[in-house]
């Protein structure tokens, strides 16, 4: 069955935002190894719905056409898209091992799950991302665990899935393991003489057509394409500039090795395959199968929105259903390229700017940082909360001018206090105070930690195990949830993990955490009276790679019941106004705390 034109682009649309969806609200307490279990029966069960499905179907133009053969010479289409399957859930599993070795939480795995440029990729012809995917993911894994000969041939293994991954070896490669590069070859050599000898009868698609096929939503490709009015022209300067770029990631990849702590291949390989994406003459969508497991240990919001706008390319295989010509209109082409190029522009700006790729030492202790003003009811569980974390040495206190005896107790408590009352004019307010208790700290790693939250046991342990395992990140926060009942909160909970996890922009809701030397020697704290948590989001990506945890730090909700819809209308139009002064280079953060502490009725 073929559904109505436009039909399968809006179950694309769906199951994207279901993806997005269920990564939010998934559940927080899970065992890991039943939290593994879940995301792969859950994929599981997607996969065989939408490979028996009759609806996605209607992608029956040209290219995905159910075909009478199978790629996988011997095998029926069934059984090869079978074979296809269970390579594609050994991925899945490679995925979550190599998150779970990172200290990387499971959940990120969804976006690979249930992301439908996979899912959807069961329902043509048999795709061979699957056996890429799994091969190199392997690959990687071997590499954190430094087993050198497992990985070089988990490599040439995926080279024979598809040639064109060659191009991310020299990102394997360092002093400690180049002499095992020959297994590589060995592996190559050893598959392709099976496949003769057996006459092709496991052969495997090199893919070595990808840059000669026919011009197809090809997104930088496409646009050389029409400024030299020739498509060989574009052809050719497409491989110039891909040979260019690759050349310029592999001297800037060593260049940037050191000693203690050798660079990550995870972003060689993004790099790698996302620049041939870009530069090909043509882009169907399961072609980014091949980027997103990186999305996964390397969540992109242009490459996340690419995924989605893909599906404006559907029309053109619905198109093709009736016509047999598999065109896009210029209309659709745009969908798919403009958003995402907006967004990777701005995030290729900033990763340039980027001063550190690694850092170094590994960390091993917290100084948490609590701002305060009248908090006597709330500061003594919050200090306790954050000493029962193990990794936390210091716990220090900046107060604004209490008239209570927040200090006192902070005191009382083994906190170390510090009073800060400057006017919000003159170096006070919120990110005033947070700086001067960051001035006092020594400790490698700071956490922001607001008077009315408390820290879940183990919460800080799980931040250097992420630093320690991941030197490219320099900082983060943490999601919580709030103490009150409602399904309003529930949504706020949900809102607020949404615009952390995926758009980067942390509140003081969340706890946020960054190394601390790196940050201060920078300059990088805002040390403004208000928005400081959003500029401080904003700034970590200019030094350091940025990570999300969807943790469990519980959250007063005092403000949120005593202002309701009014106190959320005022924090959205101040973020608003916030980040379009910003965009203009103005904001005027001192205007927004007498706003704010005005109508808010706080007083702090």
């Amino acid at each position: 069955m073929i559904l109505p034109t436009g039909s399968v682009t809006l179950v694309y649309a769906l199951t994207w935002a279901a993806c997005m969806a269920l990564l939010v609200i998934w559940p927080r307490r899970l065992p890991v190894r039943s939290e593994a279990i879940i995301i792969l029966v859950l994929a599981l069960i997607c996969r065989l719905l939408v490979m028996i499905s009759a609806p996605v179907a209607g992608l029956c133009g040209g290219l995905w056409q159910r075909p009478a053969c199978s790629p996988i010479a011997g095998f029926d289409p069934a059984a090869a898209q079978i074979i296809l399957l269970l390579f594609d859930l050994g991925a899945l599993a490679a995925l979550l091992l190599l998150l779970r070795q990172r200290a990387l939480l499971l959940r990120w795995a969804l976006l690979y799950a249930l992301n439908p440029v996979i899912l959807f990729s069961f329902i043509g012809p048999v795709q061979f991302a699957a056996l890429q995917n799994l091969f190199l993911l392997a690959a990687l894994i071997c590499y954190d665990r430094k087993a050198w000969a497992l990985m070089f041939f988990s490599l040439g293994l995926t080279f024979q899935a598809s040639i064109l991954t060659v191009t991310v070896l020299p990102f394997f490669l360092r002093r400690d393991n180049w002499i095992y590069v020959g297994i590589t070859g060995f592996v190559v050599l050893i598959t392709h003489l099976l496949v003769i000898v057996i006459n092709n009868v496991v052969a495997i698609n090199s893919e070595a057509w990808f840059f000669r096929q026919d011009p197809f939503n090809g997104g930088i490709h496409h646009l050389i394409m029409l400024l030299t009015a020739g498509v060989q022209w574009a052809d050719r300067l497409s491989l110039i500039l891909l040979a260019v770029l690759l050349c310029g990631a592999y001297l800037l990849f060593y260049f940037r090795r050191s000693a203690h702590l050798p660079a990550d291949p995870v972003f060689g390989c993004f790099f790698a395959l996302g620049a041939m994406l870009l530069l090909a003459p043509a882009v169907h969508f399961p072609y980014l199968g091949w980027v997103v497991p990186f999305l996964v240990l390397r969540p992109a919001l242009s490459w996340l929105l690419l995924c989605l706008s893909i599906s404006a390319a559907f029309s053109a295989y619905e198109s093709a259903c009736r016509t047999g010509l598999l065109q896009i209109t210029p209309a659709a082409e745009l969908t798919v390229w403009l958003p995402f190029f907006i967004i990777f522009t701005r995030e290729v700006v900033v990763a340039l700017r980027r001063k550190n790729a690694l850092f170094s030492p590994i960390p091993r202790n917290v100084a948490v940082i609590i701002p305060t003003r009248n908090e006597e009811d709330r500061i003594v569980a919050c200090i306790q909360a954050a000493q029962r974390n193990a990794g936390v040495v210091q716990v220090i206190v900046v107060d604004g001018g209490s008239k209570d005896h927040t200090r006192q107790m902070a005191e009382q408590a083994g906190a170390e206090v510090i009073l800060h009352s400057a006017p919000p004019e003159n170096g006070g307010g919120r990110g005033g105070q947070i700086y001067a208790g960051l001035s006092a700290a020594w400790a490698d790693v700071a956490a922001i930690v607001h008077a009315d939250a408390i820290l879940r046991e183990g919460s800080m342990a799980q931040v250097l195990a992420i630093l320690a395992k991941n030197p490219h990140i320099l900082g983060g926060a943490i999601g919580g949830i709030f103490d009150g009942p409602g399904s309003g909160l529930r949504l706020l909970e949900w809102a607020n993990d949404f615009r952390a996890g995926l758009l980067g922009l942390a509140f003081g809701d969340q706890v946020q955490f960054f190394r601390l030397q790196p940050v201060m020697e920078s300059g990088l704290f805002p040390a403004i009276p208000l928005m400081e948590d959003v500029e401080l989001s904003l700034r970590l990506g200019r030094l350091g790679c940025r990570t999300y945890l969807f943790g469990e730090t519980l959250i007063s909700s005092r403000r949120w019941q005593a202002g309701g819809f009014r106190n959320a209308r005022l924090v959205l139009s101040l973020l608003s106004v916030y980040l379009w002064q910003r965009l203009w280079g103005n904001p005027d953060p001192l205007a927004m705390y007498r706003r704010y502490y005005r109508q808010d009725g706080s007083g702090n």
